[in-house]
């Protein structure tokens, strides 16, 4: 009796051993009821895979292949305006990074008052090897974007922009996300987050 529970033991750590080096395939997030929905959505998992702070997305991504301060940008004549604004803040001066990958722009503001913290505003992908949600992918036809977020906010030959409209705050504020495109398929995507 005892050698046939040892075997059931064994086969048992055998099974268990076997599905612990085996996890199940990620499988894809459900498509949520309303297309306003959906567009929430898709912003808010862009950075999902690749972090939200400079130490997050360095691990996950390796070092870039150049990073910029906003001073760099601004002897490059490449601060924008709102850059420029952001970095002026409310009372205290915050920092942008700028870290450029191989098909992969991201512009990372380090708020310098609390809660300090830092996160990705602005994101352009151009791409197919960053996977973004539902396989809405650089080189994915177009009607398959409009099929899964719906009308655009904005249409034109070139580009497809979706607005993700906030209501929490009073005033409400709009992030903006842009799908252009090439032969009616994507060859860039922008997010770009409104801070105030």
């Amino acid at each position: 009796m005892p050698r046939r529970l040892a075997c059931c033991v064994t086969l048992a750590l055998s099974c268990f051993a076997f599905h612990c080096q085996h996890p199940k395939p990620r499988t894809e997030e459900p498509l949520p009821e309303t297309p306003q929905l959906r567009i929430d959505r898709y912003f808010d998992a862009r950075t999902q895979m690749l972090g939200n702070t400079r130490a997050e997305i360095v691990k996950n991504l390796g070092k870039p292949k150049l990073e910029r301060t906003e001073n760099d940008l601004k002897k490059a004549n490449e601060l924008t305006a709102e850059d420029a604004r952001l970095v002026r803040g409310h009372g205290v001066e915050n920092e942008i990074f700028e870290l450029a990958y191989e098909g992969l722009l991201l512009k990372i503001l380090k708020v310098n008052s609390p809660p300090y913290r830092e996160f990705v505003y602005d994101m352009t992908v151009t791409s197919n090897r960053y996977k973004m949600l539902w396989n809405l992918n650089v080189g994915s036809p177009r009607q398959e974007v409009r099929r899964i977020l719906g009308d655009p906010s904005s249409p034109n030959d070139l580009k497809d922009s979706y607005s993700v409209v906030h209501s929490g705050s009073p005033e409400g504020y709009t992030d903006l996300i842009t799908f252009s495109y090439h032969d009616s398929l994507v060859s860039r995507i922008h997010f770009w987050q409104y801070l105030d």
